[in-house]
């Protein structure tokens, strides 16, 4: 009778996680977070069938978290300027934390030829949580504006929070025309 281990999928991005973290993306292997959960390498595998995919895996659950998180701070934002603000930053808190392994990642030469697709489900999750944000006050006057603030948010994201503030002046106008 095969052994039943609670849990593994999660246990296993628990410990991918803290090597990812603490290590890097090159410390990361399939064989050594086998052995962290007691468990052989091709039931690692059963779960995911790359060390890439393992990675993916772990960044997935992380951002599935953001999301929440933003739609949260949406939900909470005591304005619209305040909630884009608070859902810049927990993009920008999500890519700093990943930042070393996708650049680990590329320096291996992968290529992703699913990155603009990947990229358009990242605005529409984010503009999911713009939506909640600005309907909470007024409403949308078009709409393409959840995935626009999105974009923008996603982009100034990747920049510093100086940035936000320069580009808070054109948020703030499109703002007043939901209010």
């Amino acid at each position: 009778m095969p052994k039943i281990i609670l849990n593994l999928r999660e246990n296993i991005l628990k410990e991918s996680k803290k090597i990812l973290k603490t290590e890097g993306y090159e410390k990361l292997t399939v064989r050594r977070v086998a052995k962290l959960c007691g468990v052989a390498v091709g039931t690692v595998y059963n779960y995911f069938p790359s060390k890439e995919m393992l990675t993916a895996g772990v960044m997935l659950d992380d951002w599935n978290k953001s999301l929440g998180d933003m739609r949260k701070a949406a939900l909470a934002a005591a304005s619209p300027m305040k909630g884009l603000e608070e859902i810049c930053s927990l993009i920008r808190r999500f890519v700093g934390e990943y930042t070393e392994t996708w650049e680990q990642y590329r320096s291996r030469g992968v290529n992703n030829a699913q990155s603009p697709y990947r990229h358009q489900i990242l605005v529409t999750q984010i503009a999911e949580a713009v939506t909640v944000l600005l309907e909470r006050f007024g409403g949308i006057f078009c709409e393409q504006l959840p995935a626009f603030l999105a974009e923008n948010l996603l982009i100034l994201a990747s920049g510093s929070e100086e940035d936000m503030a320069k580009a808070a002046p054109i948020f703030e106008k499109l703002l007043a025309k939901t209010e």
